[in-house]
Formats: C-alpha cells, sequence, structure tokens
C-alpha cells in the first residue's frame, strides 16, 4: 500500500514521460520509428484536447468543486464526527492526497484555457508534453484519493461500532455517577433538614 499511497501517480506520469523519450530517441536518432508516427501521435493528441476541451474544462471544474467541499467539511470537523476518530497519520496522508489532487486540478484548468489561445504548434507540445501528463497524474491522484478513502471507511466503519458501544457506555457510566450525586445531595439535604427540625423541637 505504500507504493499505491506515495508513488501511483508519480510514478505514471513518470512512465509517460519515458515513453515519449523513447518515442523520441526511435524517431528522431536511430530512424527506428517514422517520423509520420510521431505526428500522428502529436496530431491525435492534440485533437483530443481539442475535441474534448469543454468537457475536461468540465471535469476539472467538477474536481476542483469537489476537493475544496472536502476541505471545507474537514475544517468543521466536529468530535462526533467519523474523520475525528481517524488517527493523525491518516489523517495528514488525506489532507495531503486532497491538496494535491485540487492543486493539480486547478493547474490543468489554468494550462488548458491558456494553451486554448496559443499558436497550433506550441499547443501541440504543450497538449503532449504538459496537459496530458497532468491529466494523467490528476486521474491518478483523484482514483488514489477515492480508493484510501474506501479504505479509510470501510475500517474505521468496522470500528464505528465499537467505539459508539464505548462512547454510550461512557455516557451511560457517567450519567449513573451523576444520577448517584444527586441522590447523595438529596440524602444529604433532608438529613441536614430533618437534624434541623429535630434540633428545633428540642
Amino acid at each position: 500500500m505504500t507504493f499505491f499511497e506515495d508513488w501511483f501517480p508519480s510514478t505514471t506520469v513518470v512512465l509517460y514521460y519515458i515513453f515519449t523519450i523513447f518515442l523520441s530517441i526511435g524517431v528522431f536518432l536511430t530512424n527506428l520509428i517514422s517520423i509520420e508516427f510521431w505526428r500522428t501521435f502529436i496530431i491525435q493528441i492534440n485533437n483530443f484536447f481539442i475535441d474534448n476541451s469543454s468537457i475536461l474544462l468540465t471535469i476539472s471544474s467538477i474536481l476542483i468543486g469537489i476537493f475544496f467541499t472536502v476541505f471545507s467539511i474537514l475544517g468543521s470537523l466536529n468530535v462526533n464526527s467519523t474523520f475525528a476518530m481517524i488517527s493523525r497519520e491518516n489523517f495528514i496522508k488525506l489532507i495531503r492526497f486532497i491538496l494535491y489532487s485540487f492543486s493539480s486540478s486547478i493547474l490543468f484548468l489554468f494550462i488548458i484555457m491558456l494553451a486554448l489561445n496559443l499558436p497550433i504548434n506550441i499547443q501541440m507540445y504543450l497538449n503532449t508534453f504538459i496537459l496530458l501528463p497532468l491529466l494523467i497524474y490528476i486521474f491518478c491522484s483523484s482514483f488514489r484519493l477515492g480508493f484510501y478513502l474506501f479504505l479509510l471507511y470501510r475500517r474505521e466503519i468496522g470500528n464505528l461500532h465499537k467505539k459508539l458501544e464505548d462512547e454510550k457506555k461512557k455516557n451511560n457510566h457517567f450519567d449513573d455517577i451523576l444520577h448517584r450525586l444527586d441522590n447523595y445531595l438529596s440524602d444529604y439535604e433532608e438529613n441536614k433538614e430533618k437534624e434541623y427540625l429535630d434540633k428545633n423541637n428540642e
């Protein structure tokens, strides 16, 4: 789980860059791959971003809204919240995952809006070497966040019943102490009042 939690999105992006580097070497240095294949590769990526720019903008905006909402929820936790029951380590890790996903979505939204107004030649290389790796990172980090939340909830909810039972026992114990204290004070006041009346009657 450590590799998946810490390195899954970054490793996926690195593998993409390694693929493009080997592809570039095959085209420009060794001639093992035709220049037409390279052009087709870049053009297909560029067409993908041009044809789906509105969809990608919508998705990134939705993700930003989701991550911001989760941030708001985490910032207004109360003691009885399920999130408040997770360990400090898991809570910090969760914040870090959300922050990475949130910042990458904002960066993607800014760059894709910028790319749409650039010349086609610059746009093609920007889409290939910046936007596509960033898009891969966003989806991988979002998947990691969702999977981590699923595991976290499954583990915490599994212990939630026990925690609620323990909390219920503590509350019942506290109520019992208060009830006994109230009875003691009532008996004490009654005895004091009885002593006072007996003394006056004498």
